[in-house]
């Protein structure tokens, strides 16, 4: 009984000694890559969604953008969600769109924070969400915008 006691001590002792070293671990690995950067903490704006964050990812998601990079960002952003067919070069991006009067029984409407559309009539609503929950219907009313063609992404 007290050899047991013992084993479980010190298997859990060294549990926590791995788990300790494996946080210290990822924790040097994302200083190495600069993930512990974020411009809007230094800016003191981390909850200022419509005027900085959606502004900001708007920019960059913008093939017209001020970076000059043209259709780079929004690429590697739609790699990353593994999402196809949007025309990079006809993208145009749009902060604060309108899809119409909120209507919860159709479930239509609303402001999209970034809405990207190309030539092709494929669209992408972006939703910024900072300390916020959604709103009635957010998401379906969204997802109706454009049916078959649209993609809806929340970004928290």
């Amino acid at each position: 009984m007290i050899k047991q006691k013992e084993d479980i001590l010190y298997t859990s002792k060294n549990l926590l000694r791995d788990v300790k070293r494996t946080l210290k671990d990822q924790e040097e690995i994302k200083n190495l890559k600069g993930e512990n950067f974020n411009v809007f903490s230094i800016l003191k704006m981390e909850s200022k969604e419509n005027g900085t964050h959606s502004a900001f990812l708007g920019e960059l998601l913008n093939p017209k953008g001020s970076h000059n990079f043209k259709s780079v960002f929004l690429g590697l952003f739609l790699q990353q969600l593994g999402f196809e067919g949007l025309e990079l070069n006809s993208a145009e991006v749009v902060l604060e769109y309108s899809l119409g009067f909120i209507d919860d029984k159709a479930k239509t409407g609303g402001r999209v924070d970034i809405y990207i559309k190309d030539t092709t009539n494929k669209t992408i609503c972006i939703e910024n969400k900072i300390y916020a929950t959604d709103q009635n219907l957010q998401v379906k009313r969204y997802s109706n915008h454009n049916k078959g063609n649209n993609t809806v992404t929340i970004l928290l």
